[in-house]
């Protein structure tokens, strides 16, 4: 099979496709084996080529919806800590509460132990983690919320 060519192999599974089951009879049981070979083998690489074509396209689907959803997981992400950061300022220049108001209500806005449940996270981690749905557990908190 090897030392036939692939333009033969065509040829071979073309004529063997466009010629009536009877008179396929009629020829040689070696000429209809190979013939029948060769439509089998091309037909099985059109397959595999329609399979990794669509295969292909599968994947740059889930890439991007991986990635859609860590652009909008980020937006989220920035939008919270810009609310935060404001929600801190407030608390900060607010001068009708004492110090130690506030600073209890800046570690009620900022739990000592919140590091540990979401590390900041690069672009690259974030893609990755989204495509499985990986959760990562944090007290009441959601992971988006730092």
């Amino acid at each position: 099979m090897s030392a036939i060519s692939n333009a033969r192999l065509r040829a071979y599974a073309q004529a063997i496709a466009n010629r009536p089951p009877a008179e396929s009879r009629r020829r040689l049981e070696k000429t209809q084996v190979l013939e029948t070979i060769c439509f089998l083998r091309v037909t099985l690489l059109e397959l595999t080529d329609t399979l990794m074509y669509m295969t292909g396209r599968r994947v740059n689907d889930l890439v991007r919806h991986a990635a859609n959803r860590v652009t909008a997981k980020q937006a989220r992400s920035a939008v919270e800590y810009r609310q935060q950061a404001e929600a801190m300022r407030h608390i900060i220049h607010d001068d009708e509460r004492s110090a130690e108001a506030r600073i209890a209500a800046l570690k009620e806005l900022r739990p000592k132990d919140e590091r540990r449940c979401q590390p900041a996270m690069p672009h690259s981690f974030g893609s990755r983690s989204t495509t499985p749905r990986v959760s990562r557990p944090c007290s009441t908190r959601s992971p988006t919320s730092i």
